[in-house]
């Protein structure tokens, strides 16, 4: 049974989709992925299912009806009389392409480089002397936005799963102000104003229970 461009499309959730350039075949390229999956699977000595040595990570992956239907059509196509391909194996695959795929789309231009580089001095001379920010940052969206910022501290946030280092602002652009939390892949420029906040504006919690991360001198508020 032949799998249609829309129905892998609609199963895997893409929202878009591409031409594979190198010897296209079938909606999803699958004589390249064959290729593909031919290079890595090896069989441990004479007998066994031929497996990828590299995947040495074993995970529990939970998938959709439709979506694991539409694995195990492709693997059928995909298997040969010398090997079989199994479902996981495609999807397997198919995930570690598409994440190198969004791992070199997320890669920093030197430009920005060069800005993550000096965003830690940037950030904490600013916290010093108590002087607001200018930070561009690249939402989760992709969307990029300016803010002026107070920068408040750098290290875990507590309250959140695994507590990620994150970048900590009170971002005075947001409606209304809040607390801004961002990774450092996503920083893309910060400049230092002339402004000078008031840590009264939004500390309001026992620094004794829950301190800064930095140390600071900003008297009852450090």
């Amino acid at each position: 049974m032949s799998v249609s461009r829309d129905e892998v499309r609609s199963a895997l959730g893409a929202s878009r989709s591409f031409p594979v350039q190198s010897e296209p075949h079938g909606p999803f390229g699958l004589l390249q992925l064959q290729k593909e999956l031919a290079a890595r699977l090896r069989t441990k000595g004479r007998a066994g299912r031929p497996s990828d040595p590299e995947r040495t990570v074993r995970r529990l992956v939970n998938f959709r009806p439709e979506t694991w239907k539409t694995l195990a059509e492709m693997a059928t196509q995909l298997t040969t009389t010398g090997r079989r391909v199994s479902p996981g194996q495609v999807a397997a695959t198919l995930i570690e392409d598409r994440v190198a795929e969004l791992r070199e789309a997320m890669a920093p231009e030197p430009g920005e480089r060069r800005v993550a580089e000096r965003a830690p001095e940037v950030f904490m001379s600013a916290l010093q002397d108590m002087r607001k920010v200018r930070v561009s940052f690249r939402r989760e969206d992709g969307s990029v936005v300016t803010r002026l910022a107070a920068p408040l501290d750098l290290g875990p946030v507590r309250r959140e799963r695994r507590n990620p280092v994150r970048y900590q602002f009170w971002d005075y652009g947001g409606k209304p102000p809040h607390w801004l939390k961002l990774a450092e892949n996503q920083i893309l420029g910060m400049e230092t104003t002339g402004e000078v906040f008031d840590p009264a504006e939004f500390v309001t919690w026992n620094l004794a229970e829950s301190p800064w991360s930095i140390r600071r001198d900003w008297g009852k508020y450090s």
